[in-house]
């Protein structure tokens, strides 16, 4: 059905397929989707090597342990180097006398805490280092962790089970997916040039919606003229625009050409509706008005336009005819001769003598997804479920043609034998 969006409150997906072909793409994409991740996960496992795994990661603990055991040792390096440079600052410094201050004493204490110092340096540099190759050791500690837990959880029975089901559900959508999709692609076919149609008289109604609003700025322009000179110059702009000089023909003009492109929109919309309601319907039979098909006006042409609809039908949709009594007089044939004009992909039956067909016809119509093909309107039987769903296709001859424009049926009958056109 028609989507939400809309054109003058028009919708403006006419194609009943569509939105129904999205939601199976994108079922049988999410599907794929799906099984691809499982399939993913099985690859995984089938080339994860749990011994080397264990291995790599008890190596990686014994790692991290040695580093934690020279972090310690560094430590305690450190705090040593640091208790004697503090124990040394107080004699490094000035001081109060200055005959302490060039004296050699201070000169080597000072030497001896630069070397303190400096060790210092190199030992922080190097806990730094190791603090870091630590931090990086225990990630891997934890991904090596989790790899293996993730391999240890792996149930490879149920991911098997996953892409086998998902498989199979991508199989049952395939041939749904590939039926909506020519139905899709036959119904934009017929909406094509409907819809190009309707983009260009859009199109064209802007552009005079446009003419018609600069053609009243004009108008103002006009009325708020100084002088007759300033008029002229106006009309002549008009006139070089619009090949006429007076705004208010020009608007005249304009909104008659506004009001029939207007019409034309609203005719092709419901034609693309018509199209739109075709495409939907769902027919797996139909039930002919036989002696209905027989007549051209009123002029009884015999079988003629009757078995070519017949025979154009039947190999798409289970088709019956249902003749009226009085068309074995008319013919003057029996009803097993009238049968056997049609072939066996058709089903024929005469009603009894002395009864109207009316009645059989609508209840061989009776099920949802058969429609009658009959130009009577059937108002004495308004109850009848063929009569009040409107199933119910019209026909036309016209021109050695005949016409079921529902079914897109539109077959010459020149070609009948002249035997079935006389009876």
């Amino acid at each position: 059905m028609p989507n939400g969006r809309t054109f003058e409150g028009v919708p403006l997906e006419y194609n009943p397929y569509a939105a129904r072909y999205t939601a199976l793409v994108e079922k049988a994409s999410s599907a794929e989707v799906e099984r691809n991740k499982w399939l993913g996960q099985l690859s995984w496992y089938d080339s994860f090597d749990g011994g080397n795994a264990s291995t790599g990661l008890n190596a990686s603990k014994r790692a991290v342990v040695l580093l934690e055991k020279e972090l310690r040792g560094i430590d305690l390096e450190l705090a040593k180097h640091r208790s004697l440079a503090d124990a040394l600052k107080p004699d490094a410094n000035l001081g109060w006398d200055p005959r302490y201050w060039f004296s050699s004493e201070r000169s080597a204490k000072k030497a001896e805490l630069a070397t303190h110092e400096q060790a210092l340096a190199q030992l922080t540099a190097r806990r730094d280092k190791l603090q870091q190759q630590m931090l990086t050791q225990n990630k891997l500690v934890g991904k090596q962790l989790d790899e293996l837990e993730r391999y240890r959880s792996f149930d490879r029975l149920e991911a098997e089970a996953a892409v086998n089901a998902l498989s199979s559900h991508m199989k049952q959508l395939r041939p749904e997916l590939e039926q909506v999709g020519l139905l899709k692609e036959d119904v934009d076919n017929k909406l094509r040039e409907p819809l190009a149609e309707l983009t260009e008289l859009k199109g064209r109604k802007q552009r005079i919606e446009f003419d018609i609003s600069r053609t009243a700025t004009y108008e103002q322009r006009l009325l708020s003229a100084a002088n007759s000179y300033e008029r002229k110059l106006i009309h002549g702009e008009c006139g070089a625009t619009f090949g006429e000089s007076k705004p208010s023909r020009v608007i005249r003009t304009k909104q008659r050409e506004l009001e029939s492109v207007t019409r034309n929109i609203g005719k092709l919309h419901d034609r693309l509706r018509s199209v739109s309601q075709r495409a939907s319907r769902i027919v797996k039979t139909l039930v002919i008005d036989g002696n209905n098909l027989c007549y051209q006006h009123q002029s009884f042409i015999g079988l003629a336009a009757l078995r070519v609809v017949a025979q154009r039908l039947s190999s798409d949709y289970v088709v019956v005819i249902v003749f009226d009594a009085t068309i074995r007089r008319m013919l003057q044939m029996r009803d097993r001769d009238i049968a056997a004009r049609f072939g066996h992909e058709v089903r024929v039956h005469v009603v009894a003598s002395k009864h109207k067909a009316d009645e059989t016809l609508l209840d061989a119509a009776a099920d949802p997804h058969a429609y009658v093909i009959s130009n009577d309107r059937f108002v004495d039987f308004p109850d009848k479920p063929t009569v009040r769903e409107q199933r119910l296709f019209r026909h036309e001859i016209l021109n050695d043609k005949v016409f079921v424009h529902d079914l897109s049926v539109a077959e010459a009958i020149t070609t009948v034998g002249q035997t079935d056109r006389e009876g």
